[in-house]
């Protein structure tokens, strides 16, 4: 399940495991990777795009916490 994902798809899939993240209006470079990122990961099934008021909220789905495990970094892990 985690074939094909990259560091930075683990690092924003852990990150994410702290709750959702709304990264909010593109103003700078680091938000519009943020999601870039994050709509990978959407496109993957791995995390879920709400929309509210701030903009899009994105949050990881049950196969995005698998896709950690399988790499060793979901809960129970040492590296979570």
């Amino acid at each position: 399940m985690s074939e094909g994902l990259t560091d930075i798809d683990f690092k924003a899939l852990n990150f994410l495991t702290l709750g959702p993240d709304t990264p909010g209006k593109v103003t700078n470079d680091e938000i519009l990777a943020a999601h870039f990122v994050f709509l990978g990961l959407v496109q993957r099934g791995l995390v879920a795009k709400d929309i509210g008021e701030d903009g899009p909220t994105y949050s990881i789905t049950f196969a995005g916490r698998a896709a950690l495990t399988d790499h060793g970094q979901g809960e129970g892990s040492d590296d979570a």
